[in-house]
């Protein structure tokens, strides 16, 4: 009776797969788009991939609008002396549909922390004539990596949240960098 239980229930499974990669069921457009990947475990430096899926699941977790395709294209082609390998980069206008704010930027902050990334250094805020925060940065390291995480309200009140992201022995190894920036 054990084994007739896990068949049905192997099939049932294999039934769900099935029905979800044919696309029945949810029909919002976050349904639509795969989740991030799962982090890989590891101790040693991160790879541009990996890097590539924590900034990918922050993004999701916030809700953030789709990336400038520019600016995301410029450190995947990379610039100058400073090779593609090196560096990603993110950036997220005010949609209409999807503000970009301050909460959302949090959130992007707080799931990097959840895939342990460790802020260097504490968080800077420049509050606007209003009293709120105009802008906010962070910067996070990671094994061999680190980040720059910004928030930033244009005077019309239009939110951008940016993340760039560079592989520290990469970047030295360019020459456009000869320390740690995340030292001191």
């Amino acid at each position: 009776m054990g084994k007739k239980r896990r068949t049905v229930s192997a099939a049932l499974a294999g039934l769900a797969l099935t029905l979800g990669a044919a696309g029945c069921g949810a029909e919002d457009e976050a349904a639509k788009t795969p989740p991030p990947p799962p982090r890989p475990a590891g101790t040693g430096p991160l790879t541009k991939d990996v890097v590539r899926a924590d900034v990918d699941g922050a993004v999701a977790a916030a809700g953030l609008p789709r990336n400038a395709e520019d600016y995301g294209q410029l450190a995947d082609k990379g610039s100058g002396r400073l090779p593609a390998a090196c560096s990603l980069a993110f950036k997220s206008f005010d949609e209409e549909s999807t503000p970009v704010d301050l909460s959302r930027y949090d959130t992007v902050v707080g799931a990097l922390r959840d895939r342990a990334w460790q802020p260097a250094g504490e968080r800077k805020e420049r509050k606007a004539r209003d009293g709120t925060v105009g802008v906010a940065e962070q910067l996070f390291e990671q094994r061999g990596w680190f980040m720059v995480t910004e928030y930033r309200e244009a005077a019309d009140g239009q939110g951008v949240v940016t993340l760039r992201a560079h592989d520290i022995a990469c970047v030295k190894k360019s020459g456009i960098l000869d320390q740690d920036p995340t030292a001191g």
